[in-house]
């Protein structure tokens, strides 16, 4: 059986139909797993864009451990971009500031918690950072000659896409090359010896948040936001930071081991022939051939293909209306949101603003709910953009003691 995406649903599907067929798992002396299948398993091959499962949460704390302000990916920052009012370009503008972000995010911490593994100080480091192309050549002589081991690198573009790039002669070295991989990241990621990749997942919040706010204030394009932001980001923030617990990826390792999971690799392509479904990976050569096909993606919100009778009723009655979203060659992309203005009022079809609806969640544009978890200290944006929602309606249900506050202050 072919499975396309390796992240959370995937772990889902594993769990599904492995402990839940009949399965279990026995844990060894030196702490893997050890699958005892029930016969009834199906064998599964997985594959995905990166063809590597997300990276395990973290299992240790970092003491004295508190979220740091944005230093490059800031409100002023976007605002001082162009004019100030049009869309920033995604990938030009602002993908930079937020890559030079989560790299400050994992020097600093290098630099000022373990400083014994660098050869300068973090404010020399952090001057020359300043100006820095992170990427660039002369970024990536800077980071040698300051920080020794490779180990202690941010290598972002590596760390999105590990095998990019990488051709194996077998599905064998594939297979070899994975399981190195996840038994790295489960190592990584219950050593507090690398705890600069903490620092990284708390600067990825702090992202988040900003970007949270650029797009209620209308910086981004709903095109690039649908692609760029809800697609290829928010991927790379949930292969990251949004990953399973270390067990999930032990159990990956065992049910390898049994016989029962195998790995097609990354870009994996799905095709139809003679009834049946082809994977392949530009990775490795040979293609995949199953009966059965299971699709482990999430979709995207598309308020249009909502079945729910109140949303379906408010649209056709012209009470809500849905984006329409192209693409460069004046494709439709789809995953349309339900229009609202910056107060989160409801925008009719007519364009006229509902002054007394108001919608709030990922499926809404403009929407700060779905920038990453909140975090304590973080005054996370959802949590201000539903103050401003609550004390609107507060004005609405009783404007005679909004006034007599108004006047008292």
């Amino acid at each position: 059986m072919l499975v396309r995406g390796f992240g959370l649903a995937f772990v889902d599907v594993m769990v599904l139909l492995g402990e839940g067929r009949g399965g279990r798992f026995t844990e060894n002396d030196d702490g893997t797993l050890t699958y005892l299948p029930s016969g009834r398993e199906p064998v599964l091959h997985v594959g995905s864009r990166r063809g590597v499962p997300y990276h395990a949460k973290i299992s240790y704390t970092v003491p004295g451990r508190a979220p740091v302000p944005p230093r490059y990916f800031t409100a002023a920052a976007i605002s001082a971009i162009g004019d100030g009012r049009r869309p920033c370009d995604f990938r030009r503008e602002l993908w930079p500031l937020m890559a030079k972000e989560l790299t400050a995010a994992h020097y600093r911490h290098l630099f000022q918690v373990l400083p014994e593994r660098t050869l300068i100080g973090w404010a020399e480091f952090s001057a020359q950072l300043d100006d820095a192309v992170v990427g660039s050549e002369a970024f990536s002589r800077l980071v040698e000659q300051a920080v020794p081991k490779r180990e202690d690198r941010f290598d972002l573009p590596a760390i999105d896409r590990p095998l990019a790039g990488r051709h194996f002669g077998s599905r064998d070295d594939l297979r070899d090359a994975v399981v190195e991989y996840i038994r790295a990241d489960l190592t990584r990621r219950a050593d507090p010896y690398h705890s600069a990749d903490a620092a990284v997942f708390d600067a990825l919040l702090t992202v988040y948040g900003v970007l949270a706010w650029a797009i209620t204030a209308g910086r981004i394009a709903p095109a690039d936001r649908l692609r760029l932001v809800e697609g290829e980001f928010h991927g790379f923030f949930s292969f990251l930071a949004s990953g399973p617990p270390p067990r999930r990826l032990a159990e990956m390792l065992a049910l390898h081991d049994a016989g029962l999971l195998h790995f097609a690799g990354p870009d994996l392509q799905i095709s139809v022939r003679n009834e049946t479904f082809v994977g392949s990976s530009p990775a490795a050569g040979g293609g995949i051939v199953t009966r059965a096909l299971i699709d482990a993606r999430l979709p995207r919100p598309d308020v249009r293909a909502a079945t729910d009778p109140v949303i379906r009723g408010l649209l056709a009655a012209g009470q809500l209306a849905a984006e329409d979203l192209t693409g460069p060659g004046e494709d439709t992309l789809g995953g349309g949101q339900l229009l609202a203005d910056e107060r989160c009022r409801a925008i009719r079809a007519d364009g006229t603003i509902h002054d007394r609806l108001f919608l709030l969640g990922p499926s809404v544009s403009g929407s700060a709910g779905s920038a990453g978890f909140s975090r304590p200290g973080l005054n996370g944006p959802g949590f201000r953009q539903n103050d401003r929602v609550a004390r609107d309606i507060l004005r609405l249900v009783h404007p005679a003691e909004e006034m007599e506050s108004s006047h008292a202050r």
